[in-house]
């Protein structure tokens, strides 16, 4: 073989050689640039979905936060009435009250208004603390701790100590009472 036959086939090597180096750079590269995408896809989606959860936390708390405030104005004018009164302060049981409240309640509210109206009663009441949790089922649970102050007729006042548990729903955008148990201060 003359001295340029084998040049030219050395060039051809070399020329292929280059070629496969080429291609292999090539794959390697869109391997790694579709690996790079592919990281780059996984965190937008771990960062959507982390701002997903902190907004469903925000809106969580917020909920619970928004149930625990209107349970406490409830627990006041539940706790706070005069027989001079009676209609305008027992109105938050048609206001602030669900159909089953009212159905569970209703009895006892109206022996209330009419005790108040008889009996001449004076209550005034004080929400020390309060603390509101979320349920399973949408609803919260809030526990306050009520300081009552009572008196019928000309007597003198007592101060009754209570902790009143109010279940909350929300209707329409609005916290409801649900349920209700009053629990005496031993009791819990």
């Amino acid at each position: 073989m003359s001295e340029s036959t084998q040049e030219d086939e050395r060039d051809q090597a070399a020329s292929a050689t280059t070629t496969a180096r080429t291609a292999l750079l090539a794959v390697a590269g869109t391997v790694v640039g579709l690996a790079l995408i592919g990281l780059v896809v996984a965190l937008v989606v771990v960062l959507v979905r982390y701002d997903d959860v902190k907004d469903d936390a925000e809106q969580e708390r917020a909920a619970v936060r928004d149930a625990r405030e209107a349970a406490y104005d409830l627990a006041v004018d539940m706790s706070t009435y005069s027989y001079r009164s009676v209609e305008q302060d027992f109105a938050w049981f048609d206001e602030r009250t669900t159909d089953d409240f009212k159905e569970t309640f209703g009895p006892s509210v109206e022996d209330s208004r009419s005790a108040a109206e008889e009996f001449e009663i004076q209550a005034n009441a004080k929400v020390g603390r309060i603390a509101a949790e979320r349920n399973e089922d949408g609803t919260v649970t809030v526990l306050a701790f009520v300081d009552q102050s009572i008196k019928a007729g000309d007597r003198k006042p007592n101060l009754a100590l209570a902790r009143l548990e109010i279940t909350m729903v929300e209707r329409d955008g609005e916290w409801l009472a649900d349920d209700a148990t009053l629990h005496n201060p031993g009791e819990l």
